[in-house]
């Protein structure tokens, strides 16, 4: 039933891709917001108490991955195809979350209770509020989706900068005031719920009806048709959390503060590949029902423009990640900057994966990202296993680093077979793989030089060598000073008549 088209569906031009793809980029920069908001309970809290907020975390993140049920995708690709029934997909869909995050919040608290010398009283209180939170940002996760399936990404941006900059600010009252754990993880759930809110006002801006008697039958076939997508969230999630719930049972608390903030920088740091997948995940699904090499042409776009921007954060966040570390939390963090700089080294794997397994569910593969989502899940497991009683918060670090390098790889091939990767690309991969070579030559020629200034200088080489290597095309370089032109004269408009 998923597959059926009940009307013809929209294929955007490349001014309204460039525009979702702005309007996803200030979402995904609000981001920053939520970093600054680690960063300073990290400073606040210590390592001690922040590593009890990423047990908490770690843990629930288990739990809520079948809340989240997978409907980001399933709701996308049906409102794709059937606009008309998007308030009813969506009452059936958060129906379905609610019945989940009940039941799966009494088995939570039913394992931290059993294991109560690993999970001490405060930090099951905190477990408590932070399911509520990820509850809530489940809610959110399918909103979203919706928002952006009928075209209107305006609405979520406006709700993600709200949710994101609140959480900022109330988060930095609450830690001056020195306000305990509790308190802090509690503003996280605010946030959310302001966003849940404004979002579930925007349904009905859109004309969506989501406040209605849910319909069995309906959420019985979201749920089938979205059963695929929940075993990729499930083994997607494990490998986001698994390694802090394990480094939790075999680590003091401290270890796992430690890599717990150089995880939540890296994860920062994924607003780049989110707002580029997010902008051209429901085109490509519309692409898909038309034409493959409709498929080809944004894919082409978007995967250049995903390598350029993670070669620079790579080499970036590996040139200054020891400098950010000791300005920013001081003594009590130092040993995370090994975790960093480690995983920068994994930020073109790590970005490349995520985006092409996105591509390949978009295009209904998703069963070849289940394949290599357990795949991925269960080697994670096992390098955890190997490398936490030897090396610890490392041995993490460098099961984490692995584990995207052979994720890219295995989707990369993938992609090859299905002619989304194809041999037209090779020069471009070789310029780029090339500018890269160029700058982490310089960076260890002037290693002798302040990090913040070869950070600069670094960014400076990369734009002159993408030039000189004409990494971008002149069609390309033209759209964008359209689309630059197009929005200055609206703005324009806008002020003369005011």
């Amino acid at each position: 039933m998923m597959d059926r088209i009940e009307e013809k569906p929209r294929v955007s031009g490349q001014q309204t891709i460039i525009g979702n793809t702005v309007l996803s980029t200030i979402s995904e920069m609000s981001l920053l917001a939520v970093s600054v908001y680690y960063i300073l309970a990290a400073r606040f809290l210590g390592d001690v108490e922040f590593g009890k907020f990423g047990a908490a975390a770690g843990l629930v993140g288990l739990f809520i991955l079948f809340v989240i049920f997978g409907f980001f995708y399933s709701i996308t690709k049906v409102i794709v195809r059937e606009r008309n029934k998007a308030g009813v997909y969506v009452t059936n869909a958060l129906f379905v979350q609610s019945i989940l995050a009940l039941f799966f919040f009494g088995l939570c608290f039913t394992v931290v209770s059993v294991l109560s010398d690993t999970y001490p009283s405060d930090v099951r209180a905190v477990i408590i509020v932070v399911y509520i939170a990820e509850v809530l940002k489940s809610y959110n996760l399918t909103l979203r989706a919706s928002c952006k399936a009928m075209g209107f990404f305006k609405f979520d941006t406006i709700a993600m900068l709200i949710e994101r900059f609140f959480l900022l600010f109330a988060g930095m009252a609450v830690l001056l005031m020195g306000y305990p754990l509790i308190v802090v993880a509690g503003v996280l759930a605010v946030a959310r719920g302001i966003s849940f809110i404004l979002l579930m006002v925007f349904q009905y801006r859109m004309g969506l009806h989501v406040l209605r008697c849910p319909d069995l039958r309906v959420s019985l076939y979201l749920v089938r048709n979205s059963v695929e997508y929940v075993v990729q969230s499930i083994f997607l999630r494990i490998f986001d959390h698994i390694d802090v719930v394990m480094l939790t049972w075999m680590r003091p608390f401290w270890e796992v503060g430690w890599y717990n903030l150089g995880r939540r920088i890296f994860e920062g740091l994924w607003m780049i590949p989110n707002m580029i997948t997010e902008a051209t995940y429901p085109e490509i699904n519309a692409r898909h029902l038309v034409s493959k090499d409709l498929v080809f042409r944004l894919f082409d776009k978007a995967f250049k423009y995903m390598l350029v921007i993670a070669i620079i954060v790579s080499v970036g966040t590996v040139i200054i990640g020891r400098t950010l570390i000791d300005l920013l939390f001081g003594e009590d963090f130092k040993h995370t900057a090994a975790v960093l700089m480690i995983l920068g080294t994994a930020i073109v794997p790590s970005y490349l994966q995520f985006f092409f397994g996105n591509t390949l569910i978009a295009i209904n593969l998703q069963r070849r990202v289940i394949a290599m989502s357990i795949a991925r899940s269960v080697l994670n497991i096992l390098l955890n296993l190997i490398f936490i009683p030897l090396y610890g918060y490392i041995g993490a670090t460098i099961a984490t680093g692995t584990t995207e390098l052979f994720s890219m790889v295995g989707y990369g091939v993938m992609m090859a077979g299905e002619g989304l990767v194809r041999r037209s690309q090779v020069g471009f991969i070789l310029k780029l793989g090339f500018a890269a070579l160029i700058l982490s030559g310089t960076n260890l020629l002037f290693s002798s030089i302040s990090p913040i200034i070869r950070f600069f200088m670094t960014i400076g080489l990369y734009g002159l060598l993408l030039w000189m290597l004409r990494v971008f095309s002149g069609e390309e370089v033209d759209t964008f000073k359209h689309f630059i032109a197009g929005r200055w004269q609206i703005l324009k408009h806008t002020f003369n008549r005011s």
